[in-house]
């Protein structure tokens, strides 16, 4: 009874440490004007405008990453494991919060992205046709694929900060995490002209992987039930997703 109550409060004091930590907020700032500023100069082609807004949001994916990670091993960098020990939370508690927390950078990017097509779409000159029927549908594909790579490389960076609590993890975890801007993560493995049943199994092929990397956070607190099946799992939907792709 005590963790159904104790997780959500935790969620929500570590979401509003992901959006205000300095990090996420440089990120954020700049991937709006990335997605602003070039697609301000959209000349009415549908693609560029998507196009546009999956680069503002690759970067900020890539800064969540190290958010996630200095968020997450805070406690070992201040020193402070006895205090964090001495709470009525299980360390396990904490990581689940952490994970669930990843919806709030997901969240704010996903808002930032519609503000920006919105007002792209509706000022442009001349008006892209952004919310055009097939261009919708792969756009919105696109959009939901890029968020998840976000919560992936958002869970990625909670993985290595439970597994390597130390503040140089979190630029290894960058490094790496730029690998993942390359196929077969990033939504652009897939062009607009591809069917949108491609793009909705490279959708699950993301989400697949958000569950393996967060079971691997989860392992670090014991090989119980829950992340030896959610990893299982995970990994064996994601390499049928990645076929099907």
């Amino acid at each position: 009874m005590l963790a159904s109550r104790e997780v959500p409060a935790l969620a929500r004091v570590e979401a509003r440490q992901f959006l205000r930590h300095p990090v996420f907020i440089l990120a954020f700032i700049g991937s709006g004007l990335i997605m602003g500023v070039f697609g301000a100069f959209d000349r009415g082609v549908p693609e560029p405008v998507v196009d546009h807004i999956t680069w503002g949001l690759d970067s900020l994916a890539g800064f969540t990453v190290v958010a996630a990670c200095l968020i997450a091993s805070r406690a070992r960098r201040a020193r402070a494991e006895e205090l964090f020990a001495s709470l009525p939370s299980r360390p396990r508690h904490s990581t689940i919060a952490l994970l669930l927390a990843i919806g709030a950078p997901v969240a704010a990017a996903g808002a930032l992205a519609a503000s920006i097509a919105l007002i792209v779409g509706l000022t442009g000159t001349p008006r892209p046709q952004v919310f055009a029927g097939p261009v919708m549908a792969e756009s919105l594909m696109v959009l939901a694929q890029t968020l998840v790579m976000i919560g992936l490389f958002g869970a990625f960076g909670v993985a290595v900060a439970r597994w390597f609590p130390y503040a140089l993890a979190a630029g290894a975890a960058f490094l790496v995490s730029m690998q993942g801007f390359e196929a077969p993560l990033h939504p652009s493995a897939l062009d607009m002209s591809g069917a949108v049943s491609s793009h909705a199994w490279h959708l699950a092929y993301g989400v697949a992987l958000l569950v393996v990397m967060s079971a691997v956070a989860m392992a670090r607190h014991g090989l119980t039930r829950l992340p030896l099946v959610a990893g299982v799992a995970g990994v064996t939907f994601a390499v049928l997703a990645g076929i099907a792709q």
